[in-house]
């Protein structure tokens, strides 16, 4: 399948070419509609304000809009999830990408259980999602596999775990769910709801630190793509009941 990319209502293939840093935001369809549109404008547009200092007009209409014609004009398929990149720069541009379609209709419990490789970072990694902020993570990905690991898991200088895969990490130690709301997505918030109504559980948000995502019983985040539960850490094996309980949770709000 060919891919495509709309630009202000124009739409042409996919073209991997930077806009520099600007806002972005990851998304995913349900049905050819994007799963909680307004509140990925609003953190869009929080975005748009911090990194420019100005307001940004961009409206959750012009996105719909817009994504309706870009999965027309590429032939997609509404019987599955796809994730969507969405770019809004300083010059009011929009831009749309299907970066990858999933074979899940619903907010899925991904198959893939990966393994983690400890990064250090110690240079500022953005708590917004930006095209920056993207690529890195990309980089990182690539890296992890280097060292026969799949995701990278970011560790600030102080110690604590900042990301994973990009995503704010979630540990479980008994009955407390720990949530390091530290990368601000829409994925994180709708999650947090979800696992606040679990019974039976204590939820905490606070800084996770290395040593405790190495003693948790469970490691997972949750992104555009769904739900992913960590197979390993440093030789530290999880278990991924907990992320099985909020799978069944997500699927009656999202």
């Amino acid at each position: 399948m060919e891919h495509y990319q709309i630009t202000n209502n124009s739409i042409s293939k996919y073209d991997t070419d930077s806009q520099g840093v600007c806002p972005c935001q990851r998304m995913r369809t349900k049905g050819n509609k994007i799963v909680s549109l307004d509140k990925h404008i609003d953190l869009l547009n929080y975005t748009f304000e911090v990194i420019y200092g100005t307001e940004s007009d961009l409206t959750a209409r012009q996105v719909e809009s817009a994504c309706t014609a870009l999965l027309e004009r590429g032939g997609y398929s509404a019987s599955v999830s796809h994730i969507i990149e969405l770019q809004y720069n300083i010059n009011r541009e929009l831009t749309l990408r299907v970066i990858e379609s999933s074979p899940y209709k619903d907010f899925a419990l991904r198959a893939v259980r990966p393994n983690a490789y400890p990064f250090s970072i110690n240079c500022f990694e953005a708590t917004l999602q930006t095209s920056a902020s993207v690529a890195l993570v990309d980089l990182l990905r690539n890296l992890s596999r280097h060292y026969s690991c799949d995701i990278p898991l970011c560790i600030d200088n102080e110690g604590k775990v900042w990301s994973i895969d990009g995503a704010s990490p979630i540990i479980v130690k008994g009955k407390k769910i720990t949530i390091s709301a530290t990368i601000h997505t829409v994925q994180t918030e709708v999650s947090s709801e979800a696992l606040a109504n679990l019974l039976n559980y204590q939820i905490s948000f606070e800084p996770i630190s290395f040593n405790d995502a190495l003693e948790a019983d469970e490691l997972f985040y949750v992104d555009s793509r769904g739900i992913t539960s960590v197979r390993s850490l440093s030789e530290h094996i999880y278990s991924d009941n907990v992320a099985n309980l909020l799978h069944r949770s997500l699927n009656f709000i999202v």
